[in-house]
């Protein structure tokens, strides 16, 4: 990756992480207006990440407790897990060596053990993207992706294996955890449909059944990915593309099978079908 575009995408992810997630709120449309009109949201703080700070990502655990990941800019990423009272207590060690880079996606595996992407740029010239496995005492990188040209941002498990984004390249990872370090070399997925028309492509990451879905930060466009037998991927369509989709981050899915999607630079909630009718929801 070319120095330049890496300081796009580390900006890119600066700037979205401060405009959202200083803050995290527990939000609830007011009253539904319509398929296509937006509705407001009524945001109540459930915790707030220490100042000067810049929080990523959110996961919860199988006991329903939030977690998210902080970067201090000191070379230190911190994972915080949020009392039921709302106070972020620290969870696991400092997460050292992050340099100029950052903390990015979270991922429970079927076990309730911790993942985190991580992006590091000791020189501020070189990026290193890495998965790291947290607990409560310790961290361990369990994979590695290629030095130079990967910036590891969603993460999202099924079956076993754990499936991580990578924004400059638009592609996807694929690998099953274990107790030694991974180097991943080949993505399981890639395509045009994810890679990026400006500072970041692929990005949030989400399961429904077998189906895999993805948003493409810099396009706006949602793309679903089959997970056939064997863990082959199948041919990826489009479920939509929209304007009020570009800076897609954060995705989700409802009960009901529906996506939800923390839109960046709006700022906004937008609510996805899978038929690809859009809803905004904005504070």
């Amino acid at each position: 990756m070319k120095p330049h575009v890496a300081r796009r995408a580390l900006r890119a992810l600066t700037i979205s992480g401060a405009m959202v997630a200083a803050t995290l709120f527990a939000a609830a449309p007011a009253a539904a207006a319509g398929a296509s009109t937006a509705t407001a949201l009524q945001g109540t703080p459930v915790a707030t990440a220490p100042p000067g700070t810049f929080a990523e990502s959110l996961a919860i655990d199988r006991h329903g407790v939030l977690f998210f990941s902080d970067t201090d800019w000191s070379g230190s990423g911190q994972i915080w897990k949020v009392t039921p009272g709302g106070t972020p207590v620290k969870f696991g060690p400092p997460i050292d060596g992050v340099g100029m880079g950052f903390l990015t996606g979270l991922a429970f595996d079927d076990l309730g053990r911790l993942y985190v992407g991580c992006v590091s740029s000791p020189d501020g010239q070189t990026y290193l993207g890495s998965v790291v496995r947290v607990d409560a005492q310790s961290t361990k990188v369990v994979a590695t992706l290629p030095a130079g040209d990967s910036l590891p941002n969603g993460l999202a498990f099924h079956d076993g294996y754990l499936y991580v984004t990578d924004s400059v390249v638009g592609a996807i990872y694929r690998f099953q955890p274990s107790a030694r370090t991974q180097s991943l070399h080949s993505p399981w997925f890639e395509d045009p449909l994810l890679a990026p028309t400006g500072d970041l492509g692929a990005n949030g990451i989400a399961f429904w059944g077998r189906n895999l879905f993805a948003i493409n930060y810099s396009t706006g466009t949602i793309v679903r990915v089959p997970v056939l037998a064997g863990g082959r991927h199948g041919t990826p369509d489009v479920v939509v593309t929209d304007p009020s989709l570009v800076s897609g981050d954060g995705m989700a899915f409802d009960a009901l099978g529906r996506m939800w999607i923390t839109v960046n630079y709006t700022p906004a909630l937008v609510l996805v079908t899978q038929r690809g009718v859009v809803t905004h929801d904005r504070d």
